[in-house]
């Protein structure tokens, strides 16, 4: 949801009938003489709202449960809230209207406002007018947050008869006085939708004082000990005598290296030669192969030429003869010229093929010859490989391993060296984060450096806004008004006069200005906000001892015009806010687009109030 309107109010409770009330979108008033109920309606709603408890009267006591009924402003889905007056714990909420309420444990609800969680009634409101995400909000002039609660919306759409005549609490705040700075924050989170979530917390002088203090008294700790270790390091130091012994074996040690740094070469080279002579002897072994097979391709070709030389000689010796089956003579139908022929190219062939074959041979015998001459010369360099490795052999069994000693100590000698280097640096660096955090203590706390103002621009519309609202309630003319922010009270002038210097009368109704006004605003700016305002006696502000008493200023008491237009102006109010007014006074004659509930306190005229009364 981005906006919900109000369907209905019920409590219900054993033994007794369901009091309920009908709410619609737009302008709903509910009127009637005191002791009707109509203050414990805004109670209960308040309650469904977070309020940690329902104040009950004698008429309420045998009620128990309290449902509440919302809608989507544009689908017009409900959604019914229910809590138990004797258990304010006992929260639950369900997707239908009051009449399928079913209680399930998923749909459990926590009366406590968590960020972290939520399955709490704050941020499932919250969540109904648009506000899913967690908002951060000052709390205090130390930069300290918490995030934004339903309540602090209630505080501001909920307006009940006490607070609206006040002439001390400011419409911004609510009656916790500790609460000033996270209501201030969290009306400029409404007009400026920018939270507070990037201010960084000062901490407080004492808490500051001793993280500083005992930063400083670890870094001195730390200190310290680099000293003694310092004092351990440098006495090993002073007695090694690596560094003299060094440089007296330095020119032998050096001389060993290079010579074995020679005979790694010449271990190097030969294994190098020896991967070359090998490439040759895989390329040669692999040409013998093909001459193998190109050898036995010719031979089988001159073997076939010489069978053919054979046959022509069995056929010479053959005489033709009458034939066998007829008597008659044969003829001989193949001229001895053809036969001739085959025989001369195949001689030619032959010789061809003998003359391939033996030069076949000849290459085949010169490849071996360099076969053998490979492999000569690889076991030749296998030979200086082995004597160099015996060479290296001897001078490590015979020269390095007197100097090992020699070397380890030289290490030893480096690496104390080096720890001495190391623990004198990190003193120079701890001496530096000391002078650091001296420094900060002697320092002054630095205050907040975050801007908590809103714009003028801001302001001023919002202002331009309440002074419509004034002027279409028949308060002044459009050019005879000027309305002004007071930063320090956080409250409205009219004309130069503050709202809380006016009478009764005056401060509520400049009280009903600026909530409707700022609702509108915030609707008008697309800014998730309650679209519900519900004001508790905003015109009829004495008690009627008062009245009869005739204990009152003229500004405790509106003109009755300007209570007529103000009624007319909301009744016109879109369909997308709902505006819910509890009143002692008769509603204008021929007021429409008004949901009227009237109670009459009469057991036989009309409803007597918000609980069924039997007769």
């Amino acid at each position: 949801m981005a906006g919900f309107y109000i369907k209905e109010l019920r409590v219900t409770g054993i033994g007794v009938q369901d009091a309920s009330v009908i709410f619609e979108k737009g302008l709903n008033v509910i009127n009637g003489p005191s002791n009707t109920g109509k203050s414990y309606i805004f109670n209960c709603i308040d309650y469904i709202f977070g309020a940690s408890k329902l104040k009950t009267f004698k008429l309420s006591e045998s009620y128990d449960d309290v449902f509440l009924e919302i809608r989507d402003n544009v689908s017009d889905r409900p959604k019914t809230i229910y809590r138990s007056i004797s258990n304010a714990n006992r929260i639950y909420y369900s997707d239908t209207d009051i009449s399928g309420f079913v209680i399930r444990k998923d749909n459990k609800l926590l009366a406590d406002h968590d960020a972290k969680n939520e399955n709490n009634i704050s941020r499932f409101l919250l969540k109904q007018i648009g506000l899913s995400e967690n908002k951060q909000l000052l709390t205090n002039q130390s930069g300290k947050k918490k995030g934004l609660g339903f309540r602090g919306i209630a505080n501001l759409s909920l307006i009940n008869e006490t607070k609206i005549i006040s002439d001390e609490e400011s419409p911004i705040f609510n009656k916790v006085k500790t609460d000033e700075s996270y209501c201030k924050s969290l009306f400029r989170y409404l007009l400026t939708q920018v939270d507070d979530a990037k201010c960084e917390e000062i901490e407080k002088k004492e808490i500051r004082k001793a993280r500083l203090e005992s930063k400083i008294e670890y870094i001195e700790q730390e200190i310290s000990e680099l000293k003694v270790s310092l004092i351990q390091q440098t006495e090993l130091l002073e007695k090694s005598d690596a560094s003299i012994r060094m440089e007296i074996y330095g020119a032998e040690l050096a001389e060993v290296e290079n010579r074995i740094n020679t005979k790694k070469s010449i271990i190097t080279q030969c294994r190098k030669e020896q991967n070359e002579l090998n490439n040759q002897k895989n390329r040669f072994s692999l040409l013998l192969e093909r001459f193998s097979v190109l050898k036995e391709q010719y031979t089988n070709d001159l073997e076939r030429l010489e069978f053919i030389h054979a046959g022509g000689d069995f056929l010479d010796q053959l005489t033709v003869n009458a034939c066998p089956v007829c008597n008659n003579e044969m003829v001989d139908e193949i001229p001895k010229d053809d036969i001739s022929d085959l025989f001369a190219a195949s001689m030619t062939e032959r010789r061809k093929l003998s003359s391939y074959i033996e030069g076949l041979e000849s290459t085949i015998s010169d490849t071996n010859e360099q076969l053998m001459d490979i492999n000569i010369k690889m076991g030749g360099l296998q030979e200086t490989i082995d004597k160099e490795i015996c060479v290296l052999e001897g001078i490590n069994s015979s020269e390095l391993v007197p100097l090992k000693s020699l070397m380890n100590d030289y290490m030893n000698y480096l690496d104390i060296t080096n720890k001495i280097e190391s623990i004198n640096a990190r003193i120079v660096h701890k001496l530096n984060d000391l002078e650091s955090y001296e420094q900060k203590l002697a320092q002054k706390q630095g205050k907040l450096n975050y801007d908590t103002k809103i714009s003028s621009e801001i302001i001023k519309e919002l202002m331009k806004t309440i002074e419509k609202t004034l002027v279409s309630w028949g308060y002044s003319d459009k050019e005879n008004i000027e309305v002004l922010f007071d930063e320090k009270e956080q409250d409205i002038v009219i004309n130069g006069q503050p709202r809380k210097s006016n009478g009764k009368g005056y401060r509520a109704f400049f009280y009903a200005a600026f909530s409707v006004s700022l609702m509108d605003y915030l609707i008008s700016k697309n800014a998730p906000f309650s679209k519900v305002i519900i004001l508790d006696s905003p015109v009829t502000t004495l008690k009627e001892n008062e009245i009869k008493s005739g204990n009152f200023d003229e500004g405790d008491i509106i003109d009755v015009s300007m209570q007529d237009k103000m009624f007319e102006s909301l009744s016109k109010c879109s369909s997308e806010k709902q505006v819910i007014i509890i009143e002692n006074k008769e509603l204008p004659t021929g007021l429409t687009n008004c949901n009227h509930i009237a109670f009459t306190k009469g057991e036989r005229a009309g409803r007597y109030g918000f609980f069924p009364v039997s007769d």
